[in-house]
């Protein structure tokens, strides 16, 4: 059986890790079974994340079989609200939980040297302003820096 290149191994971790019950977190959203890897075309359901792949950076590390690169994931949260603060800050909730929740091990569950760190940036939007109606967006982007004997 051919290894998993790490851009689909750290994908597949991040998936797990956000598909969880946050009944005890800020949102309070159960996201069990709402977690899609891909980008959405249509309205998402709500609530749900999408985990979309946007690229990836390599380099040579300091010996000819390491190499030292930077993966991009992007995780759009979607909720609901009553009105565009209601909204926006479910998101930013949802948000909060999916972070907290993919930081509780930078590793990512993943073999031991395979993840170096995670940096998480965040930002919200309405989604009205994109044809959503009724729905908050919280867009997480994800940098995992990761260690490779193969670059991939």
């Amino acid at each position: 059986m051919m290894p998993t290149p790490i851009i689909v191994e750290v994908w597949n971790a991040l998936e797990t890790r956000t598909a969880t019950n946050y009944a005890s977190g800020f949102s309070g959203l159960d996201l069990s079974l709402a977690v899609y890897k891909g980008r959405f075309v249509e309205a998402p359901s709500v609530p749900s994340v999408y985990i979309g792949f946007i690229s990836s950076t390599q380099q040579n590390g300091t010996t000819l079989t390491r190499y030292q690169g930077d993966l991009v994931f992007q995780l759009y949260c979607f909720t609901s609200g009553s009105d565009n603060y209601d909204r926006t800050k479910k998101a930013v909730e949802l948000g909060a939980d999916i972070q907290n929740r993919i930081l509780e091990d930078r590793t990512l569950g993943l073999t031991a040297g395979r993840v170096d760190n995670i940096v998480i940036q965040s930002t919200a939007v309405d989604g009205d302003r994109y044809g959503f109606n009724q729905v908050g967006v919280c867009i997480l982007q994800a940098t995992i820096t990761f260690v490779s004997d193969r670059g991939v």
